[in-house]
C-alpha cells in the first residue's frame, strides 16, 4: 500500500528534493518486490511459481520495475501506464483478500 501512496503523490512541478526522495522510495520498493519474487521462486520452485497467473503478473511487474529504474531505458516506455499496472497489483491483492 505504501508503494501506491508514493506513486500517487508524484506531481508536476515538484522540487528536486521531493523527486529524489520519491526515486529512493521507488528503488526500495523495487528491491522489496524483487526479494519477494526471489523468495517465492526458491520456495515454490520454478515450475510451480510460473504456473500461477498471479505470480506471472508479479514477475512482470518486478521486471518492468527494474527496467524503469534506468532512465535511458524507461524513456522508451510510457511510465504512466506502467504506474497504473503497479497500482493494479495492489487492487488484485485487495480483491483476493477474504478478510477485507
Amino acid at each position: 500500500m505504501m508503494n501506491t501512496i508514493v506513486l500517487m503523490i508524484t506531481h508536476y512541478g515538484s522540487s528536486d528534493t521531493f523527486n529524489t526522495t520519491i526515486a529512493v522510495f521507488n528503488i526500495i520498493f523495487v528491491v522489496f518486490f524483487l526479494f519477494e519474487c526471489i523468495l517465492k521462486l526458491i520456495g515454490y520452485g520454478f515450475q510451480y511459481y510460473f504456473s500461477q497467473s498471479s505470480n506471472n503478473f508479479d514477475f512482470a511487474i518486478v521486471v518492468l520495475s527494474l527496467i524503469s529504474i534506468d532512465d535511458s531505458i524507461s524513456n522508451l516506455f510510457n511510465m504512466t501506464v506502467f504506474r497504473i499496472i503497479r497500482v493494479a497489483r495492489l487492487l488484485r491483492m485487495v480483491k483476493a483478500s477474504k478478510s477485507l
